[in-house]
């Protein structure tokens, strides 16, 4: 992975802020698409190292039993269950919102805190993920599940433009911020 950014992801970045700084909108999004191919590859090489080859080694080392890293129970079971549980009773729809709310604010604490711009990249992307999913359901329903509009929306909006444009916001802020 380290030859990977150093060698195609950080000249990829460097093309990315001459272009903002130009206004090329045209050089810019062939960034982001070329920066879309190496940061789907280290997002996904980057998940099996540690959720699934490292945290499986940690816990055979330790004799833990269950091995469900990654899914979804840590929000459920401490944000969204004790929202809708008594004593609070929030409907689950404001739970959801609720849990995507803290999700997107970890979320940008995580990347902002490291490049010291905290200016919602993070978690305006996360927060956008609610209107996507409310138009991926819309498209399955009018498409049926068998046509892959799902699974298109989900790589376009977060493969090919939302990863590799967060990636270059961050990046150009880091570059302004510490000459």
């Amino acid at each position: 992975m380290y030859i990977v950014i150093q060698q195609y992801a950080i000249p990829t970045l460097v093309g990315s802020v001459m272009a903002i700084d130009k206004r090329d909108a045209f050089w810019l999004s062939e960034r982001v698409l070329k920066l879309s191919v190496i940061s789907a590859g280290v997002w996904f090489l980057g998940f099996y190292a540690i959720f699934h080859a490292g945290l499986n080694a940690l816990a055979e080392l330790l004799g833990f039993a269950d091995r469900a890293f990654y899914l979804d129970w840590w929000n459920s079971r401490h944000i969204m269950m004790p929202l809708v549980s008594a004593p609070l009773s929030l409907s689950p729809h404001l739970g959801v919102l609720l849990t995507f709310v803290v999700s997107a604010v970890m979320h940008e604490l995580l990347f902002g805190i490291p490049t010291h711009s905290l200016k919602g990249y993070s978690f305006f992307g996360m927060m956008f993920q609610i209107p996507l999913i409310q138009l991926t359901q819309w498209l399955v329903r009018w498409r049926g599940p068998e046509s892959g509009l799902g699974n298109a929306v989900f790589w376009i909006s977060f493969c090919i433009v939302g990863q590799p444009l967060g990636v270059v916001q961050y990046y150009y802020d880091w570059v302004k911020n510490n000459p």
